[in-house]
């Protein structure tokens, strides 16, 4: 029987470094849509399987050893823990911190509804809008911006903002006390709350949305826009 895992430091995540990453085993890996996750290991004598959402048929990876091929079979991981990134590694320093005096702060609260946007239709809504008739997030070049994300409906939500990489605060209230993770996109689950900060220093309109499409489609999204920009593309949406 082929071993599902191994011991393994979680190095990476979204191509950022984990300063520090300890030892796990046993343990999940949240890789929202979108995201990346570095994993390390030192490769065991017997066969390792690595596997998503706990499936052996669907998505997995299988690194094995030299030798005869091993049987496919391989024991569950439907039981382990989910590593806790927000006390994952060790502290290091960083440009800005949950102490910072923030120039814009905004709040997206998420949640499913019907949109009057061109007719009713059903919607994945932001502040109870939906996209187009969501407002913009209006920035200037060198904002230090802070978002707190409030999920109140029954979906997963990877929320991912175009153009920039964001610093995790707090999730659900608990400070990220570990290793300073920086993401793309961060999984915001029924119920959750999360804060994250980012420095505006890339002009342009950017999309600031779901990373489940079908979600963004259904009027999940938003644009950051910073303060005189003018793109040459017709039909960006300023609320």
């Amino acid at each position: 029987m082929a071993r599902v895992g191994a011991p393994f430091r979680l190095a990476a995540v979204d191509g950022r470094d984990v300063h520090e990453p300890g030892e796990v085993a046993r343990t999940a890996v949240r890789v929202p849509a979108g995201s990346r996750a570095d994993l390390t290991l030192i490769m065991p004598d017997t066969p390792v399987a690595l596997l998503v959402d706990d499936d052996e048929a669907g998505a997995s990876v299988r690194l094995v050893p030299p030798g005869p091929t091993p049987p496919s079979t391989v024991d569950g991981t439907s039981g382990w823990p989910e590593l806790d990134l927000t006390r994952y590694g060790t502290p290091a320093a960083t440009p800005f911190d949950a102490n910072s005096a923030y120039d814009r702060q905004f709040t997206m609260v998420l949640d499913r509804g019907v949109s009057l946007d061109g007719g009713p239709r059903y919607a994945h809504t932001v502040n109870g809008r939906a996209y187009p008739g969501t407002p913009t997030q209006l920035v200037r070049d060198g904002d230090l911006v802070r978002m707190t994300v409030v999920n109140r409906g029954r979906d997963t939500h990877p929320m991912h903002l175009h153009g920039h990489t964001v610093l995790a605060l707090s999730r659900n209230g608990t400070p990220f006390v570990g290793s300073p993770i920086w993401l793309d996109t961060f999984d915001v689950q029924p119920g959750e709350v999360w804060q994250v900060a980012f420095r505006a220093n890339n002009p342009g309109v950017w999309m600031n949305h779901c990373h489940n499409l079908p979600h963004a489609k259904l009027g999940m999204a938003v644009h950051l826009v910073y303060d005189g920009y003018r793109t040459p593309y017709d039909g960006a949406h300023h609320a």
